[in-house]
């Protein structure tokens, strides 16, 4: 899951960037299995190829995770609307009080 200031990294997976020259965009490290981590993200997976189904005209990779990393300082970037999103922060939820009320439609972009 990219952070927020890793737009450059997005839109260059998103095909904004020839496909040779993607990992050259961002800070890149290696997991211990030797695949490529991108450094800062709001969060990590490391995978292996479990299964591969066709389903209709995609076909549907599964990974079983081998190591994790996630990051507690890092916002995570939103695609929305046709640009980048920021996530409202509010309050944190509290249980004794019954919680609070969703964000009204106009605080809260949909996904």
């Amino acid at each position: 899951m990219l952070a927020q200031g890793q737009e450059l990294v997005a839109d260059a997976f998103a095909g904004r960037v020839a496909a040779a020259s993607r990992y050259l965009v961002g800070i890149w490290a290696d997991w211990p299995s030797g695949r490529p981590r991108l450094l800062g993200a709001a969060a990590g997976l490391d995978c292996v190829l479990s299964a591969s189904i066709l389903v209709g005209d995609h076909r549907l990779f599964v990974g079983t995770i081998i190591a994790t990393e996630t990051a507690a300082y890092a916002d995570p970037l939103l695609w929305s609307e046709r640009q980048y999103q920021a996530l409202e922060r509010s309050a944190p939820f509290s249980a004794t009080s019954g919680g609070r009320p969703l964000p009204s439609a106009t605080s809260c972009p949909t996904l």
